[in-house]
């Protein structure tokens, strides 16, 4: 259930790389990360930021609201509220738990793990998704959904998407 990955097929030298997915509750649009950035994503209305959020949703939203990383040695990715005025609110799949992060503070992020950024009511939701990627997929998007036959993956577990290659 959590985002962690096998080590051994998280390794880049194997092609797969780690990735977060947020999925706009409302728009079903995905905002992608992938765990070769160096430095944390930055989320926010901000053109600064490495994922800019639009919309009516997003004005509860800070200008630099929230960081993603991901963590090598944990082979995990972490979420921290970079002192938003809503907070950025956790609440995860695997039990009631639900948290808001304030002011720098950080949490694991989870597959399944739902986020408010800008607050529960005026905000935006995103579900989350944590997946393994093909780096040759990501960088070769494509528009429409259809199976993508994969040398070492007897099983044909990965499906080409609009975004790239979504783990199955």
């Amino acid at each position: 259930d959590v985002c962690k990955m096998n080590k051994s097929t998280a390794n880049k030298g194997r092609g797969l790389w780690s990735a977060l997915v947020l999925c706009d509750n409302e728009t079903l649009k995905e905002y992608i990360m992938t765990s070769d950035k160096v430095d944390p994503y930055k989320v926010g209305r901000s053109s600064s930021c490495d994922v800019v959020l639009e919309g009516t949703r997003a004005k509860s939203v800070s200008g630099i609201h929230a960081s993603f990383e991901f963590n090598q040695d944990e082979n995990c990715w972490k979420i921290s509220d970079l002192g938003s005025r809503y907070g950025t609110v956790l609440t995860k799949k695997s039990c009631d738990y639900r948290r808001t992060l304030i002011n720098g503070e950080s949490d694991w992020i989870h597959d399944g793990d739902h986020l408010h950024l800008g607050g529960l009511q005026s905000g935006m939701a995103f579900y989350v998704r944590c997946l393994e990627w093909r780096l040759r997929h990501l960088l070769n998007s494509i528009v429409s959904i259809r199976h993508v036959p994969i040398d070492d993956d007897p099983d044909n577990r990965y499906v080409e998407q609009e975004h790239g290659v979504r783990h199955i």
